[in-house]
């Protein structure tokens, strides 16, 4: 399957939307603007432009929001390994562990932390309902993501 690229229009930010990602028996469960956090001299701090993530019961889609086109960076829910909360000077986040070595760390915005963190645990929690799709991580678009947030 292609997947469309993303990027900008009429001088608009142009993302995926749910109904563009969606494949057939998959569950939304939630949208949300996310910041990546970044432990840099001994404290965290916020990259932006931030992601437009989507939670659905088998993935994750991080996007980048900014005015370059990058394919979206899509986690199947079976790769992450650990999710871990923090707080850091009145902000609430979470680090996303996956069976890659790698590690995501997202600063929740304030009024969706509940929810959020509620649909991670959704799509963390091992559960006996077996899976519908067979997915894989495409380390390529996860590496494209890295080297973006490693160059603001």
């Amino acid at each position: 399957m292609s997947r469309p690229r993303i990027g900008i229009a009429n001088g608009e930010i142009i993302v995926l939307t749910i109904k563009d990602i969606l494949m057939e028996g998959e569950v939304f469960l939630g949208d949300y603007n996310m910041e990546v956090a970044r432990w840099r001299d001994g404290r965290w701090s916020a990259m932006v432009p931030p992601l437009y993530v989507i939670v659905t019961d088998h993935r994750l889609v991080l996007q980048s929001t900014s005015r370059k086109q990058h394919d979206p960076a899509i986690i199947p829910a079976s790769y992450i390994t650990e999710m871990q909360s923090f707080t850091f000077e009145f902000r609430r986040g979470v680090i996303l562990r996956l069976k890659t070595g790698h590690a995501i760390a997202l600063f929740i915005p304030g009024l969706k932390g509940d929810e959020i963190l509620r649909d991670l645990h959704t799509i963390t929690a091992p559960t006996s309902k077996p899976k519908r799709y067979k997915m894989t991580l495409e380390l390529g678009d996860l590496q494209k993501l890295i080297d973006y947030v490693s160059g603001l």
